[in-house]
């Protein structure tokens, strides 16, 4: 079950991605870049993330910790790019967005309260699953939150 939820993260990431994607081309806006690099590099650590878990009995045992510490690497990559995105510059804040952001940010705290308790609900629904399908959501309102941004356009940041 991990890894069919890890690679429903990655259609989701990349989902998100490409919409945003199309609305920083649209409204050149700097924040929607970094929004989108991050869902990008959150589609990037599932993917990956879902092969580890996939060929972790088919690989090397040399080859296991490069692959995990890259999934960490493009975990971090990700965030830098939320915050970035969060504190780019902008015109408005709407508190509608915030309330958005700041609900995915307590979703996904949760989440990762659920996956480090190791909670098996069903032996094909443990912790790394329930953690994964939070996740989603959290991905939802990163999602919803950012659409709601108005962000000043590419180059007139000051």
């Amino acid at each position: 079950m991990t890894l069919l939820t890890d690679y429903l993260l990655v259609a989701l990431s990349l989902q998100f991605s490409v919409w945003l994607w199309r609305l920083a081309r649209q409204y050149r806006q700097t924040s929607l870049q970094f929004w989108t690099s991050s869902f990008l590099f959150t589609a990037v650590a599932a993917a990956m993330g879902g092969t580890f878990h996939m060929f972790t009995l088919f690989l090397a045992d040399s080859t296991l910790p490069a692959l995990w510490n890259t999934i960490v690497y493009c975990i971090g990559i990700g965030s830098s790019f939320v915050l970035s995105g969060a504190f780019a510059p902008s015109r408005q804040r709407e508190s509608t967005s915030l309330r958005w952001l700041l609900s995915g940010v307590a979703v996904s705290i949760v989440g990762h309260g659920i996956q480090q308790s190791g909670i098996v609900l069903h032996r094909h629904l443990n912790h790394n699953d329930l953690y994964h399908i939070i996740q989603m959501v959290t991905l939802f309102l990163f999602y919803r939150g950012v659409r709601l941004l108005r962000a000043e356009p590419f180059g007139t940041e000051h």
